[in-house]
């Protein structure tokens, strides 16, 4: 059996997210699945860790460890989601976590530099208090948010590629290069439209907590499936959209196909 060799498209910023939506509303089911497998748990384990350690700065630590673990996690599964969505139009949950533990310590990894750098700024903040840490924001902004935008595409190497963690943001670093402004754009929108789909799962959550009253113990069962319905459904857009966007730079740069993805992902395309 020979590998379908036809182009992926390149995309538009606006047919970038017609498609992630696409992509997302046909395997709604089973792309939930995928992501509250590992949400459910890490935010009952969050909870449990606050609750136990009380609010101090290594409580925010553990915390921030497990989300950016669960949320890498949940990303490389999806990544490989969107892989089978173009080779056999079905999504696979087993194989999708199959696919996202092969690479179990290099994504482990990459969440470790991911939290140490998400975590940095805050953690600055408790240690020594908004005015003396406003100098280092301003000067981390930048270089923060350079190494965010050119390994922004590490996890979706190690995915599909199957590059380890360092070869993965170094190969991230070469897609990047020469169109960080398009990634950078792509990025922004991407992240205000996962803001808004967080507002729009949080409000109905609210409207039943808020007349309970913050101590009701039903209201914090409704905040527990609020925080659950969030870290499950936004994170979904965010990988879609950026495995989408991988694609596009792969495409642009190196014409990249069926063909290749399918080689990459071990599978047949059909």
């Amino acid at each position: 059996m020979e590998h379908r060799t036809e182009p992926l498209p390149t995309r538009s910023l606006g047919a970038l997210l017609d498609e992630t939506f696409a992509i997302y509303g046909r395997h709604l089911r089973r792309l939930v699945w995928i992501a509250a497998l590992v949400q459910a748990p890490a935010t009952l384990l969050s909870a449990g860790v606050l609750e136990i350690w009380g609010s101090h700065l290594g409580t925010a630590i553990a915390i921030g460890l497990i989300w950016v673990l669960a949320f890498v996690i949940v990303g490389a599964a999806a990544i490989s989601a969107v892989g089978q969505h173009y080779l056999t139009g079905n999504v696979d949950v087993r194989g999708c976590y199959t696919r996202a533990f092969w690479r179990a310590r290099s994504l482990a990894l990459v969440a470790l530099i991911a939290a140490t750098m998400v975590l940095l700024v805050p953690a600055m903040l408790w240690a020594v208090g908004v005015s003396g840490v406003a100098a280092y924001v301003i000067l981390l902004l930048v270089p923060l948010t350079a190494m965010f935008l050119y390994w922004s595409m590490a996890i979706q190497v190690m995915i599909v590629e199957g590059h380890e963690a360092l070869g993965a943001l170094g190969r991230s670093f070469t897609l990047v290069k020469g169109s960080w402004r398009r990634v950078l754009g792509v990025w922004s929108i991407v992240v205000l439209v996962a803001f808004g789909l967080s507002i729009m799962i949080t409000v109905p959550f609210l409207a039943v907590s808020i007349p309970l009253g913050p101590g009701h113990f039903a209201a914090a069962g409704v905040r527990f499936l609020n925080n659950v319905a969030v870290a499950t459904g936004v994170p979904l857009v965010i990988f879609i959209s950026g495995t989408l966007l991988y694609y596009d730079l792969r495409v642009r740069k190196e014409q990249y196909n069926v063909g290749a993805l399918a080689r990459e992902m071990g599978m047949f395309a059909v």
